[in-house]
């Protein structure tokens, strides 16, 4: 019963033992400094692969896209800031002036007027239409807008121009 007893005792022995070595051997890696900057001048850089790389030695560039990552490793206490690549900035080039497209004013006919329940309608003819149609003021023929249609006149707008038609004309009475 000695030997059974003595046995535990030494396998417990062994495995506190081992586990002090590794607890050890953690404390020693964890107090490491490791430098993973990367070292042109060394063995990766001349092309010498019998001699073994240090840990401190980083891996050579992988490619372009991993350079920035490569040359500033994040969790190396050599780590250098980003600097940004200072561009030469070319001016832009001069801006063509270009002349507004010149717009053409609807050709239409003011066929009448109406005034129901508090709202103007206009009865025009447009010179691509066969049959008149009622339009309201807000309504857009051909880019222009209609900002007005009184008793005997209708006025379209576009932008700052304005066209004025009268009724029973196809001629535009003003423009602004």
């Amino acid at each position: 019963m000695k030997t059974r007893a003595n046995v535990g005792r030494v396998a417990a022995f062994g495995i506190g033992t081992a586990v002090i070595a590794l607890l050890a051997a953690n404390l020693m890696i964890a107090r490491m400094t490791i430098d993973i900057s990367p070292d042109i001048s060394g063995p990766a850089a001349s092309g010498d692969s019998s001699k073994l790389r240090s840990v401190t030695q980083a891996a050579p560039a992988i490619g372009s896209e991993f350079s920035e990552t490569i040359a500033r490793p994040i969790f190396s206490p050599t780590r250098r800031e980003f600097a940004a690549a200072q561009q030469l900035e070319t001016p832009p080039p001069p801006a063509e002036t270009i002349a507004p497209p010149v717009i053409k004013k609807p050709v239409l006919v003011l066929q009448g007027t109406r005034w129901i329940d508090g709202k103007t309608t206009a009865l025009i003819k447009l010179e691509s239409s066969p049959n008149p149609d009622w339009y309201s003021v807000g309504q857009v023929i051909d880019a222009w807008q209609i900002s007005l249609i009184d008793t005997n006149r209708l006025v379209l707008s576009h932008g700052e121009e304005r066209a004025e038609y009268a009724l029973y004309s196809g001629e535009i009475l003003g423009q602004r």
